[in-house]
């Protein structure tokens, strides 16, 4: 008897073993069983994990470089919220119809030096404004100079003795792009500059 018994049991495992070598070794988790780590798992109906205590239902930890998960569609994901895009924040980003502002900012009492570095996304075709406007101080025969530049693409603008001053210029784009902005404070004496820097995008 307990050689039948033995027998029985080595042919089960065996044929166990057999099983296994034929589906490549992978273990598989159907509706309504338990959820199997490193393998296959597949259900007929929605899955939910709720946590009904403090913290997220779900924590993902996975090596440096790697994404946490993957999926195989396009669709929206209600609520789904993200703090960054191809590592880019939403103040990189705009709507792409109609005149947008890219970039808006006082400047700082500033006797030389730079005023502005910035990078910001432009989305389509279109044309770069910079205005810089506010106050120059300084001798009456003083040049107040501004360096502007797009992508290295650099224009002066200059406005000559003290009070209200204003520079701008424009650049074109020509397709969707993330461009660096900047404007550089060159008087050609001692002088300051207090004002506000606004950057605008008009499509074509």
């Amino acid at each position: 008897m307990h050689t039948l018994a033995r027998t029985l049991r080595q042919q089960y495992l065996g044929a166990l073993a057999l099983a296994l070598v034929v589906a490549g070794g992978a273990t598989f988790a159907a509706t309504g069983q338990s959820l199997v780590l490193g393998g296959n798992n597949e259900a007929g109906k929605t899955s939910i994990l709720k946590n009904t205590g403090d913290g997220p239902a779900l924590t993902i930890k996975n090596k440096p470089g790697q994404p946490p998960f993957k999926v195989n569609s396009r669709k929206v994901v209600n609520n789904l919220n993200a703090s960054s895009i191809q590592g880019f924040g939403p103040g990189a980003f705009m709507k792409s119809d109609g005149a947008q502002v890219l970039y808006a900012s006082a400047s700082p009492l500033t006797t030389s030096g730079q005023i502005l570095s910035n990078s910001v996304y432009v989305p389509k075709a279109g044309t770069v404004v910079m205005l810089i406007t506010g106050t120059c101080g300084g001798p009456s025969t003083t040049i107040h100079a501004l360096i502007l530049g797009v992508d290295g693409d650099t224009r002066s603008a200059s406005n000559a003795g003290g009070g209200a001053c204003s520079f701008a210029h424009s650049w074109p784009i020509a397709a969707p792009d993330l461009i660096d902005i900047t404007a550089e404070w060159n008087p050609s004496v001692s002088s300051f500059l207090y004002g506000t820097v606004l950057v605008f995008f008009q499509p074509s």
